[in-house]
């Protein structure tokens, strides 16, 4: 493969054949050295220890991948994942509606935060303002005024400092998952930035528990992992609340306690981030009848199992009310 040179943020060539510049935002945000396309797309190893997020990562991400895993860079943008904090400026972002009857003034919002059935609304402070939009009853309903940054930006952002209160990039992008990437983006180096895959299943897991799971950081301060560095034990961060029922991004803690977990099926067994299903309700690789099937089958086929009648799912029984669980029914 041929280098792709990149000076002052311009691309130069690649071979002989020219290509776009790279987009403004990036070039005055990130300062890149060289880059190879010609590089896998799968990781092999840790971010190195010194590496950083960097605002407008996102955008250096898509430059490369958009050339060398278009059809990964294409699935991911069809996720909720990079839309989950956005200014509350961008075209199409707002879904609220505004009149003399509404709890909060449109002015005074300076973010929107894309949660679950919810869009919670923050303002210039960082503070959440009184009300929020149910997205599927498209109504106006109740939301308590708190510090957004003791748990729902750093959950909905990517790179956030707990010390400034600041953020490399909105919603949750490539480093999210990836890690740091300031030290893959200068060299192309493909042991230099983070894989899940690579991980541990235990671990593994825990890069998603980062944002889908309650708890307090374990100096009590805050409401999410504050500290947390990639692939490292989640547990050293946070301490997860006790599952009791139903509940807003505590999949981690219901995961972390079913038998999937000590199998080694994690969210990325039946989640796709970034490929065939992304688009999909839950982002779910396959259907999920189907999904199940494709480890459960002998024990679907089986004479004790009841039949399903098409109304039903897996998850009619083994998930109830949505929760991560995959509980037995009679079972002790």
């Amino acid at each position: 493969m041929l280098p792709v040179i990149l000076t002052g943020g311009k691309v130069i060539r690649v071979g002989l054949t020219p290509v776009t510049k790279l987009a403004v935002a990036v070039a005055g945000s990130v300062t890149l050295s060289a880059v190879v396309l010609g590089v896998a797309h799968m990781a092999i190893a840790d971010p190195p220890a010194d590496a950083t997020y960097t605002a407008g990562m996102d955008k250096v991400c898509m430059v490369c991948h958009k050339v060398q895993t278009p059809a990964v860079v294409e699935a991911f943008v069809k996720t909720k994942h990079p839309y989950a904090m956005q200014k509350a400026d961008t075209p199409k972002a707002m879904l609220a509606t505004f009149d003399e009857d509404s709890p909060i003034r449109q002015a005074d919002v300076a973010y929107i935060v894309n949660d679950g059935s919810y869009q919670i609304y923050v303002d210039k402070d960082l503070k959440t303002l009184r009300g929020k939009w149910n997205k599927t009853a498209s109504k106006w309903e109740p939301q308590d005024v708190v510090d957004a940054t003791t748990e729902l930006i750093p959950k909905h952002t990517t790179g956030f400092n707990p010390q400034t209160h600041a953020w490399s990039d909105l919603g949750v992008t490539c480093e999210a998952c990836h890690g740091p990437g300031s030290a893959h983006a200068k060299t192309a180096d493909r042991t230099k930035i983070g894989n899940p895959k690579t991980l541990a299943p235990a671990r593994q897991a825990m890069i998603c528990g980062q944002c889908h799971a309650t708890g307090a950081s374990t100096d009590g301060t805050v409401r999410y992992a504050k500290g947390y560095k990639w692939g490292s034990d989640l547990g050293r961060y946070l301490v997860l609340d006790k599952v009791n029922g139903p509940g807003n991004k505590q999949q981690y803690n219901e995961w972390v306690n079913s038998k999937h977990s000590g199998a080694g099926v994690t969210c990325i067994t039946c989640h796709e981030m970034h490929g065939k299903g992304s688009d999909k309700p839950a982002q779910l690789k396959k259907p999920q009848t189907e999904l199940c099937n494709s480890c459960h089958a002998s024990d679907v086929a089986s004479p004790k199992h009841p039949k399903l009648t098409p109304e039903m799912s897996c998850a009619s029984c083994h998930m109830p009310q949505g929760m991560h669980t995959w509980v037995i029914p009679g079972a002790k």
